[in-house]
């Protein structure tokens, strides 16, 4: 851009956020590196300078902060994970020399390949049988659900942890119990 070019804030005394200054373009690009030339003194300086980014014009992501006071700061813009998007896991050059965090595999049969998340450990319904589970849904492992189905005894339910239990209401046996001191029966 032209090093001559000057921008003053429309406010005096401008509250946080109250003031920006900023540039459209036909074509996406990326900033990179960022020169920001302020005036000598201090009261009339921007102490934290925040890049942001938007793909509308309407809904603007953080990108970097330059924090201090100094007629000329020269800085790199590093990338972000949303710059990332065909990646999910794993670290990044951020463009200015460090590394970005892209995150870890959200499963436990997942691997972060490359920077993308690979199935390389889905569990199947024989093995959850061996691991104990009896019935109902579980993940397998890479994020899709595997189905034991429904007990397989009448009168039982799929409880939590994959079990089947004896339903509470469904019985062999039944019984009053008279609480007042006298003997328990069984009754036909």
């Amino acid at each position: 851009g032209d090093s001559l070019t000057a921008w003053s804030a429309d406010c005096s005394d401008c509250k946080e956020g109250e003031s920006s200054i900023g540039v459209q373009a036909e074509d996406p690009f990326y900033v990179k590196c960022m020169r920001l030339t302020q005036a000598d003194y201090g009261i009339h300086q921007c102490f934290s300078v925040l890049l942001q980014s938007s793909v509308d014009g309407s809904e603007f992501v953080d990108r970097f902060t330059m924090k201090g006071f100094q007629v000329t700061r020269q800085v790199c813009s590093p990338y972000i994970p949303l710059d990332f998007l065909e990646f999910n896991c794993g670290g990044r050059d951020n463009g200015c020399f460090q590394s970005v965090s892209l995150g870890t595999c959200p499963f436990a049969g997942q691997a972060c390949r490359n920077n993308v998340c690979i199935c390389e450990g889905r569990t199947t319904v024989e093995e959850a049988r061996v691991a104990g589970l009896q019935c109902g849904e579980f993940d397998d492992g890479c994020g899709s659900p595997l189905s034991l189905g429904d007990c397989p005894v009448f009168g039982e339910i799929c409880v939590e942890g994959n079990q089947c239990k004896g339903e509470a209401l469904a019985a062999y046996h039944w019984r009053l119990v008279c609480q007042s001191g006298a003997i328990d029966r069984w009754w036909g």
